[in-house]
Parts: structure tokens; C-alpha cells; sequence
């Protein structure tokens, strides 16, 4: 499960362009969250070409967390690096979703994976990218690092359904198993005892931290049960 969301596009050429890149790579899940233009205007479905269908299907939602909230792992893209360094989204060079094994590990364990893109004018705002679990980032001209967002979603796209760490899309058309039960359990108990404490102000930045140690460290069968009988 693959969805790209495109967060407030001002342009219907780009909603266009988008879903024809989407369609491109396989991608058969387009959400938007706020839509400036009109995802169904006389231009989007022009530039959308034989991707129009993919316009028709869209999901629509009003906010960020709305779109992603049922997805295991959610890569926030930024042309801005600076907006990542206050948060607890881990920064990582697009290619680096390919070299960085415990990613790589992740990312093939993961049942679901959403993909989001921010505005065409000023991108995603630190405050969405704190919502995603890694914050790509392409390496572009240091002067001129900001790239179109359907060019930089083609990018991304192929990085994700190519990349020799995990032939991503390979992987989506198989029958290999979601993210297991144990793993989903875990996280909903530490939630609960997160969301129990007054004290805790950034709850998601504290659930977000787990999710990313868990993922990191792989605990095996055993050491899982252990946790979860622990946080019982």
C-alpha cells in the first residue's frame, strides 16, 4: 500500500502533472489535504493524460494527520533541510533511504507507506514534517536547492520503486506480510500510557521516538513479547 499525498496544491497544472507521475510508478492511491486548486478543473485533467482516473478516485481530506493516519510509515519530503532541525523527523538524503539498512529494514517491514509532498509554492511547514516519521530531502544545488514538486515526485518515485535496498513496488504487488501484530500491539500499548500522562506535552513526538527506536533496534519474537508484557 503506496499513497501520495499532496498537501494544498496552488496549481492545477502540478495536480496534473502529479497524478501522471504517480500513474508513472504504479501508484493508484492520490490523497489531497486542502486542495487550492481544483483537482478535477479542465487543466489538471489535461496534464493528467491517461492518469485522469487517478483524479477521479482522489481522496480528499482536511487535514495532514486525516491522510496519514492509517499508514505505518510516512516519508515527508522538503527542499529546506533547516525545517527538520528542531523536530524529530530524521532528516535523510533520498538516496539514503537505499544505504541506511535499519530504513531499508523498516521500510520492508511496513505494511503501508505514504509519501507526502508539500505546496508547490512554499512547501510543508515544519509543524506537518514533525509528522512524518523521515523527511527526504533530494541533493540538489546548495544555491537553488528547491525543486518543482511533480519533478522532485518523480524523483522520489523512482527512488522508492527502483532502490537496490528493497525493490519497493516489487514488494507491494506480493503477498509478503504486513507489519506483524505484535509490532502494532506494542505500539498501541505505549500510546496509551503516553497519552495517560499529563506531563507529556508532545505526545505524537514521544510515540514518533518509540516507533523509531523499535524500528531501529528489530527486536526479535522473544525480546517483543518481553516489551509488550512489560507495558501490560
Amino acid at each position: 500500500m503506496l499513497r501520495l499525498v499532496l498537501v494544498s496544491p496552488k496549481y492545477q497544472l502540478n495536480v496534473g502533472y502529479a497524478a501522471r507521475v504517480a500513474a508513472n510508478f504504479g501508484v493508484d492511491d492520490i490523497a489531497f489535504v486542502n486542495p487550492r486548486a481544483s483537482i478535477s478543473g479542465k487543466k489538471a485533467i489535461m496534464y493528467a493524460k491517461h492518469a485522469q482516473g487517478l483524479l477521479a478516485g482522489a481522496k480528499v481530506f482536511e487535514t495532514l494527520s486525516e491522510a496519514v493516519r492509517r499508514y505505518d510509515i510516512v516519508i515527508g519530503t522538503t527542499g529546506i533541510v533547516e525545517k527538520t532541525e528542531s523536530g524529530f523527523s530524521r532528516a535523510v538524503l533520498l538516496s539514503g533511504l537505499g544505504s541506511d539498512k535499519r530504513i531499508g529494514r523498516a521500510l520492508a517491514k511496513a505494511g503501508s507507506i505514504a509519501v507526502v509532498m508539500g505546496r508547490d509554492d512554499t512547501g510543508l511547514t515544519k509543524e506537518e514534517i514533525e509528522m512524518c516519521d523521515y523527511a527526504a530531502y533530494i541533493g540538489t544545488n546548495p544555491d537553488y536547492p528547491v525543486m518543482n514538486i511533480t519533478h522532485a515526485l518523480a524523483i522520489v518515485l523512482y527512488q522508492l520503486t527502483m532502490s537496490s535496498y528493497n525493490t519497493r513496488y516489487s514488494y507491494l504487488k506480493s503477498n509478503r506480510p504486513r507489519m506483524d501484530g505484535s509490532e502494532k500491539m506494542l505500539f498501541e500499548l505505549f500510546g496509551k500510557i503516553v497519552d495517560g500522562k499529563e506531563s507529556i506535552r508532545n505526545k505524537r513526538a514521544v510515540k514518533k521516538v518509540f516507533r523509531g527506536l523499535i524500528r531501529a533496534y528489530m527486536p526479535n519474537e522473544k525480546e517483543m513479547h518481553a516489551l509488550i508484557t512489560a507495558l501490560k
